[in-house]
């Protein structure tokens, strides 16, 4: 799933911002130009543990030109990887701690050597 920044940012912020005691697995699927949060797994969907996590990636949104996911075979399976793409190429992908570092060192700037 690709989404253009506009329609993944609007997406991000549709996610709820607690995990409460939700235990039924969720998933991100098309609709339209963007995504939405569905709890039915199907083609093209991405399951997604814990969206509410998805958030921390909100603030890099306005570096970014896409918010790419994928998902690991079956939809089902529960493994994602969630992916922002630059107009420079450099990408940031998401579970990963270089995310959190990436904030830190107010990503976009070049990476500290």
């Amino acid at each position: 799933m690709d989404l253009p920044v506009v329609e993944a940012r609007r997406f991000l912020r549709s996610l709820p911002t607690a995990s409460g005691t939700r235990t039924a697995p969720m998933f991100a699927a098309p609709a339209g130009r963007g995504a939405r949060l569905t709890s039915r797994g199907g083609s093209g969907t991405v399951p997604l543990s814990g969206p509410e996590r998805l958030r921390v990636l909100d603030p890099l949104l306005r570096f970014a030109t896409s918010l790419r996911a994928y998902a690991a075979g079956d939809a089902g399976a529960g493994a994602s990887v969630w992916e922002l793409t630059r107009r420079d190429a450099r990408r940031c992908r998401w579970p990963r701690a270089c995310c959190a570092t990436a904030i830190r060192r107010g990503w976009p700037s070049s990476p500290r050597r």
